[in-house]
């Protein structure tokens, strides 16, 4: 499989790593961090031994399969990085993943989104234009956790430890309020794709 990675995610475990890395408030330090491997490198690792290919280089789409779109938040901690606008384009996300959304929908090819971030974003409008999306909160170092999963030589056993809204104004939404209006809620506490892949 050919693939076109693409978004600020795709190259840069700070933003993978967030807050309390390096610094207090995390960096936004691309792939200079010790003994990390990015979203980049994980998908080179599975391709070069697979006989794929993975490019970065958004001119080479005609050539590829599939576009993954590497969406991230900016790193940030406790109160300091605070959001009321949770839009994937608002407070703390990173300035370039407004200009891969838009390349990816126009594409016509089949788009998996990866979103690296320390909180639910608003992504009801986008679901529609995404044929996979997968929530990797703040991954860290090892971005072979992602490709194990996606390649299916791991299990998808995640489900959601929070209630993840539909709009910013449904984001205090709480699984624990039984008279909640279930029609705000885009994913439920505890909704996940759980797959148990027989292997030989």
């Amino acid at each position: 499989m050919d693939i076109l990675l693409i978004g600020p995610g795709a190259d840069n475990a700070g933003l993978a790593s967030g807050g309390w890395t390096i610094t207090w408030q995390g960096q936004d330090n691309g792939s200079k961090f010790p003994q990390a491997t990015t979203l980049l490198e994980a998908f080179q690792a599975v391709a070069s031994q697979n006989g794929g290919s993975v490019t970065t280089n958004p001119s080479k789409i005609d050539d590829v399969d599939v576009v993954v779109l590497a969406l991230a938040e900016m790193p940030y901690a406790e109160g300091e990085g605070d959001a009321v606008n949770l839009n994937l384009d608002g407070d703390f996300m990173h300035p370039e993943n407004a200009k891969a959304i838009e390349f990816a929908k126009k594409t016509n090819k089949p788009v998996v989104t990866i979103l690296t971030a320390g909180r639910p974003r608003i992504i009801t409008s986008d679901l529609e234009d995404w044929d996979a999306f997968v929530m990797a909160w703040l991954y860290g170092t090892e971005a072979q956790g992602i490709t194990d999963v996606l390649y299916g030589d791991m299990d998808f056993t995640g489900q959601l430890p929070v209630t993840w809204p539909k709009s910013n104004e449904t984001f205090n939404l709480s699984s624990m309020n039984q008279d909640r209006d279930i029609n705000n809620i885009l994913f439920d506490f505890g909704y996940g794709l759980v797959m148990n892949i027989e292997k030989e």
